[in-house]
């Protein structure tokens, strides 16, 4: 194995899957931890119900929406995560 992909494998966190569908990214419990964006398209017709549901839900964003999203679909996420880090501030 060269020693660039070796640098880069190393750098993956663990993922384990269970046989539940639950999948867990070990980098995700701390709070304090480099954020990543996520770009995705999607239809304006889905835009617009989510705004219609934060505007409904104060407090809710399109981030913790997401994430709530992911949990319910199994992936192991803090729950500090599930707060919108701007009020914290």
């Amino acid at each position: 194995m060269s020693k660039k992909l070796d640098t880069i494998i190393r750098k993956v966190p663990p993922a384990v899957v269970t046989e539940e569908n639950h999948y867990e990214i070990q980098s995700v419990r701390n709070i304090k931890e480099k954020q990543e964006r996520v770009v995705a398209v999607i239809p304006a017709s889905l835009k617009k119900q989510i705004k219609l549901y934060l505007m409904d839900h104060p407090g809710e964003t399109e981030k913790t929406l997401l994430l709530k999203g992911l949990l319910a679909l199994g992936f192991k996420i803090e729950k500090d995560h599930l707060i919108d880090a701007r009020g914290k501030r």
